[in-house]
């Protein structure tokens, strides 16, 4: 057993069924990637975070910060922001994306956070299979396989360090009111879009 595994975080409440929804309402009606929608994903997606418990905190701390700039900018500047495409074009337009600018710009802030998005696909891939690894294990190989490659060495180490002691597998699936089964198809969907969302932002950057 391990003893030092930290215990399950019962809020805020993760839906996974939410985050199908969310993704499924992405497009805009002109073709584009609502940002307000994809706001909302993010904020669905960290709750997920969440449930991992403190082990992830470096993670949900950075979603919650980059989430809040987009909100920003889509309250305070409204149209230009309305979709992923409009913004994009409106900060190239406008000479907004310096690095060292504040507030970030809302293009910037995105493309980091679609780096969360890709760890997202790659563990709810791993999880749907269930082939018996523990979920710190699971974690473990989507961080090494996505995020860590933006990270330094000690980052690195102390984040491996921190995804040991991630809730067991049954714990989580438990505390966001699933069974095995009902979560395999909800995760292989679930990853489904996330992947197509992936696709079509990568597009809209490109």
């Amino acid at each position: 057993p391990r003893a030092n595994a930290v215990p399950v975080m019962t809020a805020p409440v993760f839906q996974l069924s939410e985050v199908i929804e969310v993704f499924e309402r992405m497009s805009s009606d002109d073709g584009g990637i609502s940002l307000q929608e994809y706001i909302d994903a993010y904020f669905e997606l960290n709750k997920f975070f969440s449930v991992l418990g403190r082990a992830m905190s470096f993670v949900t701390s950075d979603i919650s910060k980059k989430v809040d700039v987009l909100r920003d900018h889509l309250k305070t500047t409204g149209e230009p922001y309305r979709t992923v495409q409009s913004m994009i074009k409106y900060e190239v337009e406008n000479d907004l994306l310096d690095k060292s600018r504040q507030p970030q710009s809302g293009s910037r802030t995105l493309l980091r956070l679609h780096r969360a998005l890709i760890f997202i696909i790659e563990l709810f891939e791993k999880m749907s299979k269930f082939d018996g690894k523990p979920l710190s294990g699971l974690a473990s190989e989507a961080y090494e396989a996505t995020l860590a490659n933006f990270h330094s060495w000690i980052v690195r180490k102390g984040v491996q360090l921190g995804l040991y002691m991630i809730p067991k597998t049954k714990d989580v699936i438990a505390s966001i009111e699933e069974t095995e089964e009902t979560i395999k198809p909800k995760l292989r969907y679930s990853d489904r879009n996330a992947r197509i969302a992936f696709v079509v932002f990568s597009q809209a950057v490109n």
